[in-house]
């Protein structure tokens, strides 16, 4: 039990060291009945008498197969056992992409999260993957920020009230999991989902992957998440700067909020590109890629000429006056 120990010191110091957690929260973890979120149940079990914590645990049961229904069963079992309380959520639909699934999942916890008072919602994503999510990202053609989406941790909106969303198994491979299930003999059921080919994600863990390291680097899952632990830190950095400054060049014209084309192109063109993403998003919600970017920003460019065009949900910008801003309704191009 000695690596189980020291595993759980381990996490202990994470938990401290990254202030990832404070005594007497109230946290919810999502657990899929696999062994990665099995693990992390226990874990954090062992920890919560020395940090006082309230424990909730909430299971999503997507349909997809037999093993969903029975994994949801063992779930609920061991909450049972362990005297924690526990929230189940059934699909209302079949969720063919994994992106829909993962979106109804996340709204699943916030909503119970807010209704029971939860602070803290955690998910046991490792760092293997995070290098998965990493390589898929890449392969679609993501922005830095796409390649370093899974983080330590971040703030969830339920409502009014601000919940966070925290990775305590962030620096934990696969393997290592594998090797404390072992020691501690716990039981789980194997999902055949995730043995299916057709999914990208599993090509990536079972047939890219293991090239990568037998060929190249066998402690590939570490070197890939320390980079996109590197790169988080810099996206942040450029992120806080580029809101600075977007502050400092954006005004009122014409009763909207607009950015002033002049000061914008002295700036580099990282922090153009960033600029005018944050103040597009600030405005609604707007699934924007580096092609949409890069178009808004070659046209801002010719700021001598009043120009319109309109981006993904017919949401409208102008070029206006040497501005950059979007219109109202009542808003005529011919004003």
């Amino acid at each position: 039990m000695n690596f189980f120990i020291d595993f759980l010191n381990r996490i202990d110091h994470i938990l401290i060291e990254r202030k990832l957690l404070l005594s007497r929260q109230k946290v919810l973890i999502a657990v899929s009945g696999g062994r990665d979120s099995i693990i992390l149940l226990i874990l954090l079990l062992q920890l919560r008498s020395n940090w006082e914590w309230e424990i909730g645990v909430i299971n999503c049961n997507h349909m997809w197969n037999d093993f969903s229904r029975i994994a949801s069963s063992h779930v609920s079992q061991l909450a049972y056992q362990m005297k924690v309380n526990y929230y189940q959520s059934v699909s209302p639909c079949y969720y063919r992409k994994e992106q829909k699934a993962r979106r109804w999942r996340y709204k699943v916890f916030q909503r119970v999260a807010y209704l029971h008072g939860y602070d803290i919602i955690i998910t046991a994503h490792t760092a293997s993957d995070r290098v998965e999510t990493l390589l898929y990202n890449f392969f679609k053609g993501s922005s830095t920020d796409g390649l370093q989406s899974l983080s330590w941790k971040r703030n969830l909106h339920a409502k009014t009230k601000k919940i966070r969303l925290i990775r305590p198994l962030l620096s934990t491979t696969r393997s290592e999991l594998s090797e404390l299930s072992h020691e501690i003999q716990i039981p789980l059921w194997l999902d055949f989902t995730n043995f299916n080919l057709k999914i990208h994600r599993n090509r990536i863990r079972y047939q890219l992957l293991p090239y990568l390291r037998f060929f190249f680097n066998l402690n590939l899952d570490r070197s890939i998440a320390q980079f996109a632990e590197i790169l988080h830190g810099e996206i942040l950095f450029f992120e806080t700067l580029s809101k600075i400054l977007r502050k400092k060049i954006e005004i009122k014209k014409c009763k909207q909020k607009a950015l002033d084309l002049r000061l914008i192109r002295i700036f580099p063109l990282a922090i153009q590109r960033r600029i005018i993403k944050q103040f597009i998003n600030s405005q609604f919600i707007c699934s924007l890629n580096f092609v949409h970017i890069e178009k808004i920003r070659l046209i801002s460019s010719n700021f001598f000429y009043q120009i319109q065009f309109y981006l993904p949900g017919k949401s409208r910008l102008r070029v206006y006056k040497k501005h950059l801003l979007i219109p109202s309704k009542n808003f005529s191009i011919d004003e």
